[in-house]
Order: structure tokens, then sequence, then C-alpha cells
């Protein structure tokens, strides 16, 4: 085990980083294999411990200066032979900044292992001939529970009463069961050590089962590294010490987790359900399992790393919960109601893969401290968040980023004033005027989708993102006081020309490079700006609207002589449309429902209307449709089938096919 280590003379105002790993053993080329370890720390560390139980299983802990030590990680051994003996080395220097090369105040403490071997067959604890050596487990042993004596289905008797145990280990290919009564851990006088349950894989990957109740007389952790589930059916009191949940595996906690401690959930696959413990808890990684409404106690919750889902029924969490990390998700299938106050930290991303409705329900904090970090929540599902997202307690400028393919409504009246920021799926409204006032809106890859609403916002900007109007039949507004510097394309879905608007302050103006990037679905690119002077209802003030830019070629199939494209006659107007990537044309009517390219052609738009008939455009001379421009579409708002002869051609970009 390498430990580069910042000691007790390192100079105040230098920085150590400080990192530790755990090696296996050398193969021919003098390289070792790796079991574990974590990156650099940039902290001063004062206190390292290493135990290495009889069990095989390693724990690390630090400390940094007078704090409390924390677990740095857990390591399961087990499958790395044991060696005959233990040797043990230290060595210590702390580089040219001081002339200290020393490692102070080493302490070795060793303790020796139980294992059952149920002698007597009778599964009674108190049999002193069920354990090797002889003799019933003293007060702070570490017992293991293992296939080297004993081959079939092992429940064990605690006979009714407290049995005091420093650490539990279980590895068989069968199952063990601890029963009727309570298992105490505490080091009874005996060497300092982590008191700990753990389970390990080398000798198989049953189902474990704790069904006596638990007590601790400080931390503990609970290790599974196996296959196999280690049920904790008995209750866990934690007399104000912290409970950790390691390994791989799954840790079913069915017993009720009480007492004035905290539950860690380090790596686990821990499901946890009806608990009133009032320390709180943290989940740093791993997954949290929750059961029961009240799987996470009464406290508050640390969320720094890993996932949580609902299990078991629809879930109601109250829990305020602090979100400390970029690696954060809520998964499963399981409809899932958060009512505590969500509070995020800066930069926090949560990723919501729950494909049951996860809902927000007692408000969102953004960051703190007016630190200007933005929560990304990256649903790939659905979400509904139903309560207000605010500033945080700084009432700094805290913004929030939509990300995924999924869709995030906002259903309540918002007050944070940073920046909206849409970079992919969808941010729905659930009435008018969600976004504060005063905020800013970039659509940057993903769409608002109006929902038939009225949205106000003080600065509007787009890198390829969308506007859907939503439900058609009302009219809708989006209205911005400034544009924000924008690139690419803005696709606005379900417009109704006349009764939707996109609205400006007309007391400024927008670039032409802003207008020409707007694409009206169904009208085609390219968009002009209304002299101001216009009025909304409801809202003060005058306004200048963004519409779609005139000049569509409509075909009606007015020719009494042929079907061809380049006929004036069969066009409204008795004008042909030009050939360019600015020209949009549409088909309408049912006369003429097989137009003849009868030259090769180049349009931005070919729109099929409402009232269109069933068109075949067919080509007798070959000829080629080019579909070009910044945003080349096909648009059929008509019920019927409509098909062109072969393919258009479709030089750069992609074009976007719209359906009705």
């Amino acid at each position: 085990m390498e430990c580069p280590l910042a000691g007790p003379h390192v100079l105040p105002s230098v920085s150590r980083r400080v990192s530790h790993k755990v090696l296996g053993p050398a193969n021919e080329h003098r390289h070792h294999s790796w079991a574990r370890g974590t990156r650099a720390l940039e902290r001063r560390a004062r206190h390292l411990e290493v135990l290495l139980s009889p069990n095989n299983q390693l724990t690390v802990y630090f400390r940094y200066g007078t704090n409390t030590q924390f677990l740095c990680f857990v390591a399961d051994l087990s499958k790395y032979t044991r060696p005959s003996s233990l040797k043990m080395g230290f060595t210590a220097g702390t580089g040219g900044n001081s002339a200290y090369h020393e490692l102070q105040n080493v302490v070795i403490n060793t303790s020796v292992g139980t294992s059952w071997d149920n002698t007597s067959g009778d599964s009674l604890w108190s049999s002193g001939s069920n354990c090797h050596p002889d003799g019933v487990p003293i007060p702070g042993s570490e017992i293991a529970f293992d296939n080297t004596y004993v081959q079939s289905n092992q429940i064990i008797d605690l006979g009714g009463l407290t049995r005091t145990v420093r650490g539990l280990s279980f590895d068989a290919d069968i199952p063990y069961t601890l029963t009727n009564g309570t298992l105490y851990f505490s080091t009874n006088t005996e060497p300092a050590g982590r008191l700990a349950i753990s389970q390990s894989s080398v000798n198989g990957n049953t189902n474990m089962t704790i069904a006596a109740d638990i007590q601790i007389s400080d931390e503990i952790t609970v290790n599974n590294a196996a296959l196999g589930t280690l049920f904790l059916n008995g209750g866990l009191d934690t007399q104000g010490h912290t409970a950790e949940f390691a390994g791989l595996g799954a840790i079913m906690v069915n017993g009720t987790i009480f007492g004035g401690g905290q539950v860690v959930n380090y790596h686990s696959i821990l499901t946890l359900t009806n608990n009133t413990y009032s320390g709180g808890a943290l989940l740093q990684n791993g997954t949290t399992l929750l059961a029961a409404n009240q799987a996470l106690g009464s406290g508050s919750v640390v969320f720094s790393g890993g996932t949580l889902l609902a299990t078991n029924g629809i879930r109601v969490i109250t829990n305020a919960v602090s979100l400390q990390g970029t690696a954060l998700a809520i998964g499963g299938t399981t409809p899932l109601t958060l009512t505590g106050l969500w509070w995020a930290r800066v930069n926090a991303v949560l990723t919501i893969s729950n494909t049951a409705l996860t809902r927000f329900s007692g408000g969102i904090a953004l960051a703190e401290n007016n630190q200007s970090g933005p929560l990304t929540l990256n649903v790939a599902t659905t979400a509904l968040v139903d309560s207000a997202i605010t500033n945080g307690p700084g009432g700094g400028a805290d913004g929030l980023n939509k990300a995924g393919l999924g869709t995030l409504t906002l259903s309540a009246s918002n007050g944070y004033s940073g920046l909206t920021t849409v970079s992919g799926g969808t941010l729905a409204l659930g009435a008018s005027e969600r976004l504060y006032n005063g905020s800013t809106l970039s659509l940057a890859g993903g769409t608002i989708n109006l929902a038939g609403y009225t949205e106000t916002v003080s600065g509007l900007g787009f890198t390829n993102g969308a506007i859907d109007f939503g439900t058609n039949g009302t009219a809708n507004y989006i209205m911005f006081t400034t544009n924000l510097p924008s690139a690419g394309s803005l696709v606005i879905f379900n417009f109704q020309a006349g009764m939707d608007h996109i609205a400006f302050r007309d007391t400024n103006a927008v670039p032409d490079t802003f207008v020409n990037g707007f694409y009206f679905s169904g009208y085609g690119v390219g968009a002009t700006v209304t002299a101001g002077g216009q009025t909304i209802p409801g809202y003060s003030g005058t306004w200048k609207f963004i519409e779609p830019a005139a000049g569509q070629s409509t075909w009606d199939g007015g020719s009494t002589v042929n079907d061809n494209w380049s006929t004036p006659a069969n066009w409204v107007g008795e004008v042909q449309p030009s050939s360019g990537s600015g020209v949009n044309v549409s088909f309408e009517g049912t006369t003429r429902l097989a137009p003849d390219l009868d030259s090769s052609r180049t349009v931005g738009l070919l729109r099929f209307n409402t009232n269109a008939g069933a068109f075949t455009l067919l080509s007798a001379s070959g000829s080629t449709l080019t579909l070009d421009g910044s945003i080349p579409s096909i648009s059929q708002q008509s019920s019927l089938n409509e098909t062109t002869g072969h393919p258009p051609s479709r030089p750069s970009p992609e074009p976007q096919l719209v359906g009705a």
C-alpha cells in the first residue's frame, strides 16, 4: 500500500497532494496488480487509519487536521492468497520545504478471528464447540461464516441474548441466517478497529441474512462484495453513530434504522424501507432504492453521487436534499414525488431516467451564495417541477440548463433570475408566464414548448433551437426585450399566422442575422419584422412582430393544357416559381394531382397543405428536384398520402421532415 501524506510539520502555506493505493501481488515482471485507490486530493492529511480485518477486508480512513475522519474506500482482498506472515514497513518524507522526514505515532493492533463450524450440530451461539477454535466467541470477536467446516444451510440462534462482536464476515456457497437476539457491535476494549459486516465471494455468492437486531457503539461499515444479497431484517440502532454501506453487491435493509446516527451509501446497491433515524443521509455513490416514503429517515440528505430510485409502489419523499455532484441520477420505473426543498450547489448535474414521472413539489433553490452556478437537469424521460425554482441564498443570477432528450415541464411561477438554457429535448410550460420576466432564454439545441401558453423573457437567443407553439386554436405569444447573440437556425412549430406571435419591444431592434435564422415550419426559411406599434392583449406597451416571410408559390393545377411544373397557369397568380434555395412551394386542391417536373429545380420548402389531395410528383424527363438552403424541408399537413416519383436530391444539410 502506498500513501503519500503531508505530515504534521508541513508548512501552513504549502499544499500537499494526498493519494493512496492498494496493490496486489507482483508478477514475474514485478508489476503489481491494482486493487483499489483514489485520485490525488488537494488537502493536508494529518491522520491515516488502515484496518485489515481477519476477514480480508481492507478499510482506509483519512483525517485532515482536526476534522472528523472519513471513509476513503473499502477493498475486498479475499481473492488474493492470504500470506502466512504479514510484514509491515513505514517510511516518510516531507520534501524540500521542511527538514523533517518522519512518521509519527505508528500504532499496530492485531486481533484473532473465529470461524463457525457448528460441530455440536445444534446451531446455538452459546455452544462452545460450534466455533473454531473451540469456545463461545468472546465479546469483541471477529467471526467468519464460510464453508470451511460446514456444507449445509445454517440458522444460528443467538439464544435471545445480546452478543457483542466487532465484525462478522460471510463467504460461502450456503446461506447463513443469524436470528433470535441482538448483535451489539463494539471493540469491547479489544484493539481499536473498524466495526464491520462484510460479505465476499471467494467461496460463493448466495444470500446471507441477519434477522437479529443490531446495535452499534461506533461507526460501522456494511460491505457486500458478492453477487448474493445481504439482508438486514432486524432493527438497526445507530445510537448516534454512522452506518456506512459499501461494496458492489446488494444490501437490503428490511428492518428499521433508528437513532441519531447518519446513513451513508458509499458504493452499494442499497434498499431502504421505513426508517426514523435523524442524523441525515449521505448518498455518495452506488444505487439507493427507496422502498418506503420514510426510507431516508427524518433528516436532510446530501446527494453527491450515484443513483436514487423508488421501488415497491409510488413514493413521496419529504427530505430536504442538497445536490453536490455532477454525476447524480434518478432512475427506476416508479412515480417519485419529492416534497422537500432540493438545493443545488454550483454546477450540479442531475440526470433523470425514471420511466415514470419524477415530480419536484417542494421547490428547487439554485446555487448558493451568489456563485452563479447553473443546475443541469438532464431529463431523458419526463419530469415535472410544480413548485418554484428560485435563486440561492446569495440572491445571484443562478441559471437552469435543461439537457437530455426528454421533457421537463414547469407548472409553477419561477423566480430565478439567471439564464435558462435548453440544450436538449423539450422544456414545456404548464401555464403562462412560468419563467421570470427578467430572465433570459437560450435555445441551444433544444425546444421550448409553449403548449398553448404565453411567455415573456428579457432576452432570447438560439443556436439551432426550436419554439413549439403547441395547441392550435388559441392566440399564443413569446415576447422578449432584446436578442442574445445567436447562430444557426430557430425552427418554429405549430405557428398560426395571424394568431400566434413572436414579439419584441418596438423600442429595440433585432439584426438581420438574427431574423434570417428563423424557419417557420410549413412556411419556409426567412422572416420579416412588422412595423412597431403592435399591441398584445393584457400586456402594456407596443411591440414589433417577427412573422414568416412572404413569397410562397402555390400549385392549383389551373392549366387546361398540361401538368407541367413550368406552365404558369398551374400556379396561383399564374407565375411559375423560380429556382433557388429561398423558393417555397406548396400544393393544394384536387386538380392535376400528378405535376410533371419538366426541368430540374431547386427549392427550400416542399409543402402539402391541409386541403391537398393525394399528389404524386413525377418527372417524365428525369429531372431532379433539389432541396437546399439552411433548413431544406418537406412538410405534409394533409391527411392523405403524398408521393414523389423519386427521392428529391439533398445536397447539405439533411432535409427536415415535418408531418401533420
